[in-house]
């Protein structure tokens, strides 16, 4: 999973965690709170590209260690089947704008609709 926007809020918690110095949290809010190409961002900055996914990569390790971020949306990129992908899209519509305990006993759910599924094809 790739994440591709933060909110403001979200990433500062995850930055915090890190061990990131100031111009690396820079790039990297650059490109997941700010939205811009990481090609940009190394360009503008004066550094690699290859520097900016190193910031970048070090928020998304916090996220994926399972950071609490406090409720706010978060955009990803995923790569799925067609019938999935629709899934998905049809429960984050339904989610938007639910309370906070929903959309956590929603998840839930669907980590273990998913493990149940996982373990029936093992």
């Amino acid at each position: 999973m790739k994440l591709k926007r933060l909110s403001p809020n979200a990433f500062d918690r995850l930055a915090k965690l890190t061990r990131l110095q100031p111009a690396a949290v820079a790039l990297a809010r650059a490109v997941l709170v700010d939205g811009k190409s990481r090609v940009v961002v190394a360009k503008d900055a004066g550094f690699t590209r290859a520097r900016v996914q190193l910031a970048v990569a070090a928020i998304e390790r916090k996220y994926l260690e399972g950071v609490d971020v406090g409720g706010t949306p978060i955009t990803v990129q995923l790569t799925l089947p067609p019938s999935l992908a629709r899934a998905l899209s049809t429960l984050s519509e339904a989610l938007a704008g639910v309370h906070q305990d929903i959309a956590e006993l929603c998840a839930a759910n669907v980590e273990a609709a998913v493990a149940a599924e996982l373990a029936k094809l093992k």
